[in-house]
C-alpha cells in the first residue's frame, strides 16, 4: 500500500509536476515525461526498495536520457545539408539573386 503522506510519495507527486511543466515549457509532451518520471520512481520505490536517494538519482538519469534522447533527434534531423550547386539561386538578368526567393535544401522527405 502507498502511503500518501511518506517522504517518498511526495518526492514521486513533486517529480512528476516538475517533468509535466518541464515539458510544457519545452513544448514537448509533458504527460509522457510525468508518467515516465512517476513509472520510474514506482519502480524504484516498491520494487526494488530502495531509498529516496535511489529516487532521485532515477529523476537525474530521466532527465539526462530525455537531454541526450532530444540532441540526438535534433541532431538527425540536422545532418541534412545543401550541397553547393545543388540548387543554385535564381538571378535576373543583371546577375543578381531575385529577392523573396529562398534557396532551399534537398533532403530525402524523412529526414527533415
Amino acid at each position: 500500500m502507498i502511503l500518501f503522506y511518506s517522504f517518498n510519495f511526495i518526492l514521486v507527486a513533486g517529480f512528476a509536476i516538475f517533468f509535466y511543466r518541464a515539458g510544457q515549457f519545452d513544448n514537448a509532451p509533458g504527460l509522457l515525461w510525468a508518467i515516465l518520471s512517476i513509472v520510474i520512481s514506482l519502480l524504484i520505490w516498491r520494487w526494488l526498495r530502495w531509498g529516496s536517494a535511489a529516487i532521485i538519482l532515477g529523476q537525474v538519469l530521466l532527465y539526462v536520457g530525455i537531454g541526450v534522447f532530444r540532441m540526438m533527434r535534433k541532431s538527425s534531423t540536422v545532418s541534412c545539408k545543401k550541397t553547393p550547386g545543388s540548387n543554385p539561386p535564381r538571378v535576373n538578368k543583371h546577375g543578381r539573386q531575385r529577392p523573396g526567393r529562398k534557396v532551399r535544401r534537398r533532403c530525402p522527405p524523412q529526414s527533415c
